[in-house]
């Protein structure tokens, strides 16, 4: 596949949700990840690295929210 043969149209649910996600990076992550980065080690008072349980429920909040998220937004189309 090329990108040539990338399907480019983004339904407008995506990309509500994309702008959500932008501005959740921006206004939570970003600021949060410039401070973490100023922790270099856990030696210093940095966060220890993530073991595989810390990552696990990362990913498992991160999927329930981006759930909720789409939930959300069926639900508000419905009332429409």
């Amino acid at each position: 596949m090329t990108y040539r043969n990338i399907d480019v149209n983004v339904s407008n649910e995506t990309k509500s949700m994309l702008g959500q996600v932008q501005k959740f990076s921006m206004e939570v992550m970003r600021p949060v990840g410039i401070q973490l980065d100023r922790l270099s080690s856990p030696e210093e008072g940095g966060p220890a690295p993530f073991d595989k349980r810390d990552r696990l429920r990362f990913l498992q909040r991160l999927d329930e929210t981006i759930q909720a998220v789409r939930n959300r937004k069926r639900q508000a189309m419905k009332v429409e």
